[in-house]
């Protein structure tokens, strides 16, 4: 049984939270740290803001563009049989994760400033 508090908190964070996730996060603060559901809501309303969450998004939207579009390059020009394969493959590693250091570190003098 969630209390009026729980709701108002959620209301302060902005977050369209259904019943279950909230439920969800909840739990995990219990299981993990031994909040209870009113500390969590408490300590998320005083913490987590509007722009957390536009800020996550972002960053996840941009990785998750990056990585399958470098993948999908480095796929279409694959040559040289199974040799080739396995050159391009480690070449797309090392690109995708270059590519995701640079944008993780490009984010912060970007949105936060």
């Amino acid at each position: 049984m969630r209390g009026e508090d729980d709701g108002r908190a959620r209301r302060h964070l902005g977050l369209a939270l259904d019943e279950d996730r909230a439920a969800l996060l909840e739990v995990a603060a219990q299981l993990t740290v031994g909040l209870g559901p009113e500390a969590f809501w408490f300590g998320a309303s005083l913490f987590w803001h509007k722009w957390d969450l536009f800020y996550s998004m972002m960053k996840a939207l941009s990785f998750g563009f990056l990585i399958p579009v470098v993948a999908s390059h480095m796929g279409l020009v694959t040559r040289g049989g199974a040799e080739g394969v396995g050159r391009y493959t480690t070449s797309a590693v090392v690109m995708m994760l270059l590519g995701v250091l640079i944008m993780d570190a490009m984010f912060p003098p970007l949105l936060l400033n």
